[in-house]
């Protein structure tokens, strides 16, 4: 009897080693990331040139409430085509993304003042908006596994053509990522 409840009891313990943990080791290098949750309420927009202030505050107007949402469907689209899966929930992932948006349809319009304003007010609205995107990578312990501020877009061989700034902005964040993760970096 003895006997049998030692061996049983060595049975156990091989046993539950063999079973994989259900939970999951978090990755520190964005090479190792292979799924990623977007975090879409993290992506709340900071600054917008048709938002009111109330109450310290930001109120964004319509459009550009329709553009993050636009923006979180591309960014979505072109990380599954950058090679990452997105999943459902932040349990799921190997990272997750998170940032701001800070967004400016007038930040290169021409000005009234200018001496050359009638030859450049036919300007294209996507050539006049300009969009700042803080954005982040954190695994599950939240440690920062990659991140990218204002500005920092300047990949090569990256070429953005489409019809609305949104769609544009989604697109050079996600290859910006594949970018940096075919890098090591």
């Amino acid at each position: 009897m003895r006997k049998s409840a030692f061996f049983s009891l060595i049975f156990i313990i091989f046993a539950a080693a063999a079973v994989p943990s259900q939970t999951g080791t978090s990755v520190y290098w964005l090479k190792d990331v292979k799924t990623v949750f977007v975090d879409e309420s993290s992506f709340r927009i900071v600054s917008s040139s048709c938002g009111t202030r109330v109450g310290g505050m930001l109120l964004p107007c319509a459009k550009h409430l329709q553009e993050r949402v636009e923006f979180l469907v591309v960014l979505k689209r072109w990380l599954g085509k950058s090679g990452f899966k997105t999943v459902d929930s932040a349990a799921e992932a190997d990272a997750i993304l998170r940032g701001d948006l800070s967004m400016n349809d007038y930040a290169h319009a021409p000005s009234i003042n200018d001496p050359e304003y009638r030859k450049k007010r036919d300007i294209s609205p996507l050539d006049a908006a300009e969009w700042h995107i803080n954005a982040w990578l954190e695994n599950r312990d939240g440690h920062r596994i990659w991140e990218i501020r204002r500005g920092e877009y300047a990949y090569p061989g990256i070429f953005y053509t489409a019809t609305s700034i949104a769609k544009i902005e989604g697109k050079k964040l996600a290859k910006a990522i594949r970018h940096d993760r075919k890098k090591g970096r």
